[in-house]
């Protein structure tokens, strides 16, 4: 996987062959706020679409794991993904653990 900032964005980047994940997100200091998911457009060929409830939801579940294990507490603000990446929609918890992990290890 690939860890990189584009912006204001956390950006994890996963390529296996045939497959690839990419997942952009923000972090929040507002406990009570909601996420927010933005859909990119699809590149080449088409695929069906993920499920953009499913990728968040799972976003937020690789958020909490990654907040018990490193003992941090982190937040979902805003995920972006593209909306013909790879399934299934459980790669994006991985995505999203990473993510807090490298924040944590910076």
């Amino acid at each position: 996987m690939i860890f990189q900032q584009i912006g204001e964005y956390l950006v994890a980047t996963r390529i296996t062959g045939p497959t690839h994940n990419m997942l952009q997100l923000q972090f929040t200091s507002h406990p009570n706020s909601s996420s927010s998911v933005e859909v990119l457009p699809g590149v080449g060929p088409n695929q069906d679409a993920l499920n953009s409830q499913e990728v968040l939801r799972q976003v937020a579940a690789g958020v909490a794991a990654a907040n018990i294990e490193f003992k941090s507490d982190y937040r979902v603000g805003k995920v972006r993904f593209v909306e013909n990446d790879s399934k299934p929609e459980s790669v994006y918890k991985e995505l999203a653990a990473f993510i807090v992990g490298q924040v944590v290890q910076s």
